[in-house]
């Protein structure tokens, strides 16, 4: 569990200017397009960095202009001329056995998109990490910003959005200021990726509770909605604030807290899932997992 700890505007700037032309990688994700939702909703131009026709068309249709290209190829600076932000949202998430793919993705390509970033003058950048960077099998339990990233990081996800979250905040300077948020558990309106996954779980039988899932969770909603004055987005958009020196923190986004039981069954009995009740022993997955993550390694 970790704990709510809000966005200050202290460092920012004297006038508060918003971002007029937003950078973004990841838009076609779900975190990408609700930020894009956000930020056109308060008339701020959004680019965004797309790979496909079909990513391409999703932006498009939310009102960003997409920029076909790679991140990791350096050239990804030519579409960030003329912006004064970079969000980077884009990252491998899958949270199995670790790839090179994914290393490559989530280190490589956060090195490349913050150095063509830097280049192409951009003021200010927002990387969205994860509370995952400190998961090491053990329950996070009363952590905040101050915590050290563990020696051994349970899974590769872990490992390489720690080593992506160094080498993004590694970036700030003067003239470049570098904030990182840490959502966890995002969720919300148009959820492609958690939701749909607990969903097919159920679906299929293959749904279980860790302990009986009674353990204290920490959860982000994304969208901005007049319930949701935490949401992931306003959290992005108050960070725009932040300038050097006071940049180079950490940030957690959360915005509510339950068991995560509670919070699981809701959302699986919005979707018409009934809840069951099969529980695995929490070693018995620790077991899995370093098993996995052994023969990962080999």
């Amino acid at each position: 569990m970790t704990v709510t700890t809000e966005v200050p505007c202290i460092g920012a700037t004297k006038t508060l200017v918003p971002f007029r032309r937003i950078f973004l990688t990841g838009g076609s994700g779900y975190v990408g397009r609700n930020l894009i939702r956000h930020f056109r909703d308060r008339n701020m131009e959004v680019v965004a960095l797309v790979r496909s026709a079909a990513s391409a068309e999703t932006v498009q249709d939310l009102g960003a202009t997409p920029y076909h290209g790679d991140m990791l190829s350096s050239d990804i600076g030519e579409g960030m001329a003329g912006c004064d932000a970079l969000i980077h949202a884009a990252a491998d998430t899958n949270h199995g056995p670790g790839t090179r793919v994914q290393t490559r993705v989530n280190e490589d390509g956060t090195r490349i998109v913050f150095e063509a970033a830097c280049k192409a003058g951009i003021r200010r950048a927002i990387h969205i990490s994860s509370e995952s960077v400190l998961a090491d099998g053990r329950p996070l339990v009363h952590v905040d910003e101050s915590a050290k990233l563990p020696r051994k990081p349970a899974g590769n996800y872990s490992r390489s959005k720690a080593a992506a979250e160094r080498i993004a905040l590694a970036s700030n300077r003067p003239g470049f200021a570098v904030v990182a948020l840490r959502p966890r558990l995002v969720w919300g309106r148009d959820d492609t990726t958690a939701l749909p996954q607990l969903c097919a779980a159920a679906r299929s039988g293959k749904f279980a509770w860790i302990d009986g899932g009674t353990y204290l969770t920490s959860t982000t909603h994304v969208p901005i909605s007049a319930r949701r004055s935490n949401s992931l987005c306003l959290r992005v958009g108050l960070a725009r604030y932040i300038s050097f020196p006071m940049a180079s923190r950490l940030r957690f986004a959360s915005s509510s807290r339950n068991s995560w039981k509670r919070k699981i069954s809701s959302q699986l009995t919005r979707q018409s899932h009934a809840v069951c009740s099969a529980s695995l022993p929490r070693l018995e997955i620790l077991s899995r997992h370093y098993l996995e993550a052994g023969s990962n390694r080999r």
